[in-house]
């Protein structure tokens, strides 16, 4: 068993989160709170995809013009649909880990946070900038598939609107869409940062203190 001597801090030893809270109180909530978010985030993706015909949302046109997107947009989208759920079940069960690791100084279960949670972060980068730049991409193909979708072909006879100033119209808002989902990730981005790096230094705190005791252990024994 290692001792303290060869313990090393790799993160900034912090003594608050977010100023006001105790280190340990702060990422507590944090976690909860990111764990209920995913949480919801996947059951619903879940409910999406399994959904059958007969269902409440199966049956709703948001339901069905989401699936027409997602469809008619192609495999590589479809396939990240899925892997982004597969994602967000793994940082559940590693934030799981983590409080379990907290509250019963289990090191393991604290290291893996720094591996996942790290890689979770740059998984997000990479898919927000990935969905962003393909959707703005695709953004006309997507106002077609919404003009064509009966929803939305009803408001345009119904109403009398011109088919064109619709599509410009849509396709100003998805365009304008992008710009708050840039600064959305980013910030996102920022408090995942901080989370990690809060996270990380309470791991490290709780390390230092299980060696300390293991020294201590080794001192009374000899």
């Amino acid at each position: 068993m290692a001792s303290k001597g060869e313990f090393k801090r790799r993160f900034p030893k912090i003594n608050n989160c977010c100023i006001c809270l105790k280190l340990k109180t702060g990422v507590f909530i944090f976690t909860g709170i990111i764990l209920l978010i995913i949480v919801i985030n996947v059951l619903s993706n879940l409910n999406f995809i399994f959904s059958n015909n007969d269902s409440v949302l199966s049956s709703s046109s948001i339901f069905n013009t989401t699936t027409k997107i997602i469809n008619e947009l192609g495999t590589v989208y479809q396939y990240s649909y899925y892997i982004y759920i597969l994602v967000n079940a793994i940082l559940i069960v590693s934030l799981v880990l983590l409080i379990i690791g907290i509250l019963k100084a289990k090191l393991i279960f604290l290291s893996q946070f720094k591996i996942v949670f790290l890689l979770y972060i740059i998984f997000y980068l990479i898919y927000n900038i990935f969905s962003i730049i393909s959707m703005n991409n695709n953004a006309e193909e997507i106002v077609n598939i919404l003009v064509k979708d009966k929803s939305f072909n009803d408001l345009i006879i119904n109403n009398n609107i011109d088919e064109e100033d619709f599509k410009s119209s849509m396709l100003s808002s998805i365009k304008n869409s992008f710009t708050f989902e840039i600064f959305y990730s980013i910030i996102i981005c920022a408090l995942y940062a901080y989370y990690y790096v809060a996270t990380c230094s309470l791991a490290e705190d709780i390390e230092e203190s299980v060696y300390e005791e293991i020294d201590t252990r080794n001192l009374e024994n000899n």
